[in-house]
């Protein structure tokens, strides 16, 4: 909605546009957080956790390693990314022997439903699980 674009470009991110996942760790207290990149290196995040937030304490910045570099990353909440993001694709990247500053990626596509026996019933443990 027209609405909903409004908003994320006021908090500084743009609507259909991909933000890679660089880490997600835990801060003291608690709360998950996400580091994303803006391939295009601009426009961030401008919301709890993005450059200049009060969140940001001494000892948070130690422990997230932050940088405030004008290099596109940017850190937010965890939830606040379920809030924005309205797909979710996942890699894995492997790092590249020759080159170990480099990493490359395997895409496979799966489509489908999960249907049958299983499907949200009792045997739910053994459907796809994943951890971010």
């Amino acid at each position: 909605a027209a609405g909903e674009t409004a908003s994320l470009m006021e908090l500084g991110l743009l609507y259909g546009h991909c933000y890679p996942v660089l880490d997600c760790k835990q801060v003291p207290g608690g709360q998950w957080v996400v580091l994303l990149r803006n391939p295009w290196g601009i426009v961030q995040w401008s919301g709890p956790w993005g450059k200049g937030s009060k969140k940001w304490k001494h000892e948070t910045r130690l422990h997230l390693e932050y940088e405030d570099a004008e290099d596109g990353t940017f850190w937010m909440a965890y939830d606040d990314l379920r809030d924005c993001a309205s797909q979710l694709y996942i890699c894995r990247t492997y790092r590249n022997p020759l080159h170990p500053d480099h990493c490359w990626y395997m895409w496979n596509d799966r489509q489908g439903q999960w249907a049958g026996d299983g499907a949200l019933g009792a045997n739910s443990h053994g459907g796809p699980q994943y951890i971010l």
